[in-house]
């Protein structure tokens, strides 16, 4: 009996030592008798099974604390600039310079050189891209954008909106001043031809031009950069124009070729081509294999030629532009 409460007291001993030996302890006891962090050893060697230990990993943590993440660098700024002389005849950039001011400093001084009068600044622009529509009355519409094509469609829908019959183009392709475009970006969009700067224009803006070309009574009258072939024919043909004429040739963003007789002879022939030169010298053709020795000139509806007559069209000219390495 005596053996019996022995065993008891001994085991009710090692039962509360378990109890209020530290969790840390119990751990570092455990893998002392090959059991893993967090699990404690029941029983006797040789086989003591490994159990969880009550509140293992609810208290704190061993880890230090996660440093937050450090804020991201703010991006730099690029400013650009659009400078025109006054009569709107020359135009000139600015880009990637560090300041708004410097910018269009850069951009006045390179317009002006060679110019009679001082250019003026057409507008400023940061970490974005500008564009520069002009009409036939060599008004000015400037947008600007994050994306180059997206401030040519911007430019090109503002001056569509105050030039109802007129045309409007590209004066240059957009210029960027951001992280985005780069110095061959700009020098490309610089050296871009006007055919160049039509096609572009003609993809993100789907405005149409009609014209059309009347005759009747030894008269011959046209009307051009109309937003439809019904609104051309209608004002070509009004009486108080171009009485009992009849219609010749409509069409749409291109030009005419017409061509008559020498000698006055109230004949007509025309050709339609997108290249001024190109549909005068076939209407000519046309006229003289019929009719002898013709003359004859060349109307355009559209954009890529900014006047009524090509021959006399004013096809502005590009000044040197200014570019500040990043």
């Amino acid at each position: 009996m005596s053996r019996l409460l022995a065993a008891v007291l001994m085991t009710a001993i090692a039962f509360g030592l378990a109890i209020l030996t530290p969790f840390g302890s119990e751990g570092r006891a455990g893998q002392e008798q090959g059991c893993p962090p967090g699990l404690a050893p029941i029983g006797q060697a040789p086989g003591p099974i490994c159990v969880p230990m009550p509140g293992y990993g609810l208290g704190p943590s061993s880890q230090p604390p996660r440093q937050p993440e450090p804020p991201p660098m703010p991006l730099p700024n690029y400013y650009g600039a659009f400078a025109a002389d006054p009569e709107h005849a020359k135009l000139s950039w600015a880009a990637h310079y560090p300041t708004r001011q410097a910018a269009a400093q850069a951009a006045i001084e390179s317009c002006s050189r060679g110019s009679k009068t001082r250019c003026q600044s057409l507008g400023e622009f940061r970490n974005q891209c500008a564009a520069v529509a002009i009409n036939q009355s060599r008004k000015v519409f400037v947008e600007f954008a994050e994306i180059h094509r997206t401030a040519a469609r911007k430019a090109l829908k503002t001056c569509n909106a105050a030039s109802p019959d007129e045309a409007c183009g590209l004066w240059k392709m957009p210029i960027c001043a951001s992280g985005i475009y780069g110095a061959q970006d700009n020098a490309r969009a610089d050296q871009a031809t006007i055919a160049e700067m039509d096609a572009f224009a003609d993809e993100v803006d789907k405005r149409e031009y009609w014209g059309a070309v009347v005759s009747g009574n030894g008269q011959t009258m046209s009307r051009m950069n109309r937003p439809s072939r019904a609104v051309a024919e209608r004002e070509a043909l009004a009486k108080e124009t171009c009485s009992d004429c009849t219609l010749k040739v409509s069409f749409k963003n291109s030009c005419v070729g017409i061509a008559w007789p020498a000698d006055d002879r109230h004949f007509l022939e025309t050709v339609v081509n997108r290249d001024p030169q190109a549909a005068e010298a076939g209407a000519r053709r046309q006229c003289s294999a019929k009719y002898g020795q013709c003359v004859g000139t060349a109307r355009c509806s559209g954009r890529m030629v900014l006047g009524d007559f090509p021959h006399g069209a004013p096809h502005f000219d590009r000044a040197s532009s200014t570019w500040r390495d990043k």
